[in-house]
């Protein structure tokens, strides 16, 4: 069964490793990897492949899939919308045991969580993770 890429995973393949941003005038080097043509230089920051000048081609299709996520209105990195939250638009890295959903640090000092068991969200899955390999056995 094939899995489905969310936005942001999809975002993750099209934003430059150099500049952070969606890749501007995307071309691909000998290595695979792409980025912006005006970012790149000689090395590839990526996997640090030396290339030659020239060495890169424009990767059309490429562009055309980033001028589309742009045209959906999607930013770049953090702004993605499942990771923050509704009220703050903080990012949600903290889990609040006693309600049993994500929070962010604003939520965490509210008067809704100030005297609940809050944990950062990775201790959280690695604990849900362990519950259930122990709960299987």
């Amino acid at each position: 069964m094939a899995s489905t890429a969310t936005a942001g995973e999809i975002q993750d393949e099209v934003i430059c490793a150099i500049c952070l941003e969606y890749l501007m005038e995307s071309v691909t080097i000998a290595c695979g990897h792409n980025f912006c043509q005006a970012c790149i230089t000689q090395y590839c920051p990526q996997c640090r492949a030396q290339f030659q000048k020239g060495e890169f081609n424009p990767n059309t299709q490429l562009n055309n899939i980033i001028q589309k996520i742009k045209q959906l209105g999607l930013k770049p990195g953090k702004g993605q919308k499942e990771d923050l939250c509704e009220r703050h638009e903080e990012r949600l890295k903290r889990f609040c045991e006693d309600d049993g959903e994500t929070i962010c640090w604003v939520c965490e000092k509210s008067q809704d969580h100030k005297s609940h068991t809050v944990v950062p969200t990775e201790a959280a899955a690695q604990e849900y993770k362990v519950g259930n390999a122990v709960d299987l056995v």
